[in-house]
């Protein structure tokens, strides 16, 4: 009973640093590649309108970025996710052709498998925005880009209660 005595306050201590330690983070210090700080700014799903307003807005850039018949593109992408080991937060840089993704590279240029990777398209965006929205969600965050109406970043969490279940896209570099 003394080693469960023990074990209790070792873990209650870690949990106190660990809280204390965030709450004194400096955000100013995260850099232009680094992942979008998505946590705070994530708006909590307030019902059906909200939805019906995410939608529509998902709608009016989705058909700004068909508009102009782009399939043929480089992005460098990070991705924000807790089953995405190896990807998680580092940039790749996907080349797209005919809306297909030709390579990847990671951050030191080095080609990767294209293959079972969570990295997606621009239409892969699209369609992983679209069906998030759809389905249940406890927050969200979506950044759209002004000129193209792609995807900038993308941010959802599915379950507020569970943690790794959060998937999240940030596209950092496009260029045609």
């Amino acid at each position: 009973m003394k080693f469960l005595k023990d074990l209790k306050a070792v873990l209650l201590f870690y949990v106190v640093i660990i809280i204390l330690g965030l709450s004194s983070c400096d955000k100013s210090a995260i850099s232009e590649l680094d992942m979008p700080d998505t946590d705070p700014t994530t708006t909590p799903f307030r019902g059906s309108s909200e939805r019906t307003q995410l939608l529509e807005v998902y709608n009016l850039n989705y058909s700004k970025w068909k508009s102009r018949s782009i399939s043929n593109y480089k992005i460098v992408e990070k991705i924000k996710c807790g089953e995405c080991v190896g990807y998680g937060g580092l940039p790749h840089q996907l080349t797209v052709v005919n809306n297909a993704t030709r390579s990847i590279k990671d951050e030191k240029g080095v080609a990767i498998p294209k293959d079972n990777t969570p990295f997606r398209t621009i239409e892969g965006l699209f369609k992983f925005t679209e069906t998030s929205l759809k389905k249940e969600f406890a927050g969200a965050s979506i950044k759209y880009n002004a000129q193209y109406g792609y995807p900038e970043s993308v941010y959802f969490d599915f379950n507020a209660e569970f943690i790794d279940e959060e998937m999240g896209y940030a596209v950092i570099k496009f260029s045609k």
